[in-house]
């Protein structure tokens, strides 16, 4: 596909109308600030044009936010290539194209005649050329494992084109309703608390597997660690070890030859414990080696009846890894996040790995879009930011909030205190749009006992602090513990890390 994109002040596309009965003209698109994208779809593109248009659509959108633009023109223009594609080939493109872009977006038909005014900007970016290749075909083949039988497998809900769909919007960050995780590149707050919450979960169970913490020097790396180079004798076999960093952290586990499948399958339902404690479902897709899914059939049958579900496969001659599952997390038709196990079986040494939690960001933006459609939306106690907000009737009772927090932020309780000077009604509406999951207005009458409401019921029930401790400390057991990441007093927090940062 070529692409050329271009800025435009206003445009105007008027499509000529083949019926001589009529007045000549055809539909019209007049707009005023706008990306302009004349589109070239090749014959190279009719093997993959949906993930073609992926491509095309992120290259677009990425010049639309960087130029402020909401409105996109896409427009058929084969002048741009030697290579047109067919007309069936080209409208799939562009249907695929418009479906995957967000705002607004205008279309002229395929193979229809018009004529157009522009009139383009001339600021350095304001034309952008744009070559997308196709996607290399594969030799392999996709499979599905059901019963222990090996089936051909066509149109599979996580295919598209014989390959799975990978895009990740940043505002996949942002579930409906919910609290703001992350703004351009960087995670707020919020955000890098639940990054960290995760991050550390893996590493206690990593622990608990048995496996030692190691790092690299002088800086840190997201490489997996190869513990073949700590072995130095048959008993060290087998020898796990880790890797704990915010971009992937990784299990790594040198074992003998004969050893590989049992230290996958315990890789697996360490990283499906994982995945089941956050109530996270995962789709497993399974890229194996042809040989080596010959000779394990009755393995990887089994893997597939702990799955629960089929086992989709692509089964290749010539696999760089004798097998490698990606427990794939998904959201409509799109990879949010993949947590992967792998096996590395060469000449020197034989190694599983495995990163339970794929890249932690990623999996911050699939348990958003979990916890966004749990009714009512919310974390879980143990990975919310703030676990209970302090909401003081009066400004007279904000000192009354004070030692309450005190004593529950002691017996590890994540508090805040609304102390704005707005009605409680919108401070309770705000710890919604939070995700707080308990509340607590706090009167004269207060100061020993005080009511927490629960979000899940929105029921009322009277607490102490040491009793409200004990709750939390129940909800939470077997998980990790950060502090909260925001000041104590809600006005002392920047405006923009707050959910309304324009209520004040």
């Amino acid at each position: 596909m070529q692409l050329r994109c271009l800025h435009a002040n206003a445009a105007t596309f008027a499509v000529r109308d083949h019926d001589p009965d009529s007045d000549g003209s055809g539909p019209t698109v007049d707009v005023s600030g706008s990306i302009v994208a004349l589109v070239a779809v090749e014959t190279a593109d009719a093997d993959a044009p949906g993930q073609v248009a992926d491509v095309a659509a992120d290259r677009i959108a990425e010049m639309a936010a960087n130029l402020g633009e909401q409105t996109v023109v896409l427009v058929p223009f084969d002048g741009l290539t030697d290579t047109p594609a067919p007309e069936a080939t080209e409208t799939a493109a562009l249907d695929a194209l418009a479906d995957r872009l967000d705002g607004e977006v205008h279309r002229v038909p395929v193979g229809e005649p018009f004529a157009f005014d522009l009139d383009a900007r001339g600021h350095p970016h304001a034309n952008q050329a744009f070559e997308i290749d196709p996607p290399s075909r594969t030799d392999g083949e996709w499979l599905l494992l059901d019963d222990g039988d090996l089936a051909s497998v066509d149109g599979h809900r996580l295919l598209a084109d014989g390959q799975l769909i990978d895009r990740l919007a940043a505002d996949r960050l942002w579930p409906d309703a919910g609290p703001p995780l992350a703004e351009g590149d960087y995670l707020l707050p919020a955000g890098a608390f639940l990054r960290d919450s995760l991050v550390d979960l893996a590493t206690d169970r990593f622990r608990s597997a048995g496996a030692l913490p190691v790092g690299r020097v002088p800086e840190e790396s997201a490489d997996s660690p190869n513990p073949h180079e700590f072995v130095t004798g048959e008993s060290d076999f087998p020898l796990a070890l880790y890797t704990a960093n915010t971009s992937a952290p990784v299990l790594a586990t040198a074992i003998q030859p004969e050893d590989a499948l049992e230290t996958l399958a315990r890789h697996l339902d360490l990283t499906l414990t994982l995945l089941a404690d956050l109530a996270l479902d995962a789709q497993p897709v399974c890229r194996v080696d042809s040989a080596f899914l010959e000779r394990n059939r009755d393995w990887f049958a089994d893997r597939a009846q702990r799955f629960n579900q089929p086992l989709l496969v692509e089964r290749r001659a010539d696999a760089d890894q004798p097998v490698r599952v990606e427990l794939l997390l998904c959201a409509e038709r799109y990879r949010v996040a993949e947590p992967t196990v792998w096996l590395e079986d060469t000449d020197e040494r034989t190694v599983v790995r495995s990163r339970p939690l794929g890249d932690p960001t990623r999996l911050v933006a699939a348990l958003a879009r979990h916890a966004a459609q749990r009714d009512p939306p919310q974390f879980p106690t143990w990975l919310s930011p703030t676990q209970l907000r302090l909401i003081p009737l009066a400004d007279e009772h904000t000192d009354l909030c004070a030692p309450i927090a005190d004593d529950l932020a002691a017996a590890g309780v994540r508090v805040d205190i609304d102390d704005r000077d707005l009605p409680v009604s919108e401070r309770l509406d705000d710890a919604a749009a939070e995700w707080v999951p308990y509340d607590a207005v706090i009167g004269a009458e207060d100061a020993e006992r005080f009511g927490v409401t629960t979000r899940t019921d929105q029921r009322e029930r009277e607490y102490t602090t040491d009793s409200f401790a004990e709750r939390i400390e129940r909800e939470t057991a077997g998980f990790p513990d950060r502090p909260r990441p925001l000041p104590r007093l809600y006005t002392d927090s920047p405006a923009r890390f707050r959910a309304r940062p324009t209520d004040e």
